[in-house]
């Protein structure tokens, strides 16, 4: 398997004391301990906020729904679902009634 483009080039990339010296395992280690780092210092909520029954919620119609698709920027990277901005920006008055009932 060939390694993608560039990614023969990262480890003159990374900054890593004795990188030279490291196992690949060593590596990945060092790399996952970097990004679970800033986990160390959460802290959960102590309380929820109180519940109030009287609070509204939002409510929204399809017309609400329409503008928000039309009004994407489809230069803009796609979300977690991989669907290009492009698309509910397009299909916008197509995609609005399928979006509001789920």
């Amino acid at each position: 398997m060939m390694p993608l483009k560039g990614a023969e080039n990262l480890y003159n990339q990374i900054q890593i004391d004795d990188m030279d010296r490291k196992s690949p395992t060593e590596f990945a280690n060092f790399i996952n301990t970097a990004f679970l780092d800033p986990m160390k210092i959460y802290q959960p909520l102590a309380s929820l906020p109180p519940y109030d029954p009287n609070d509204s919620v939002p409510q929204l119609d399809e017309l609400d729904v329409y503008k928000v698709l039309a009004s994407l920027n489809p230069r803009k990277a796609s979300g977690p679902d991989g669907v290009s901005n492009w698309v509910f920006n397009e299909y916008a008055e197509i995609l609005a009634q399928p979006v509001f009932d789920s």
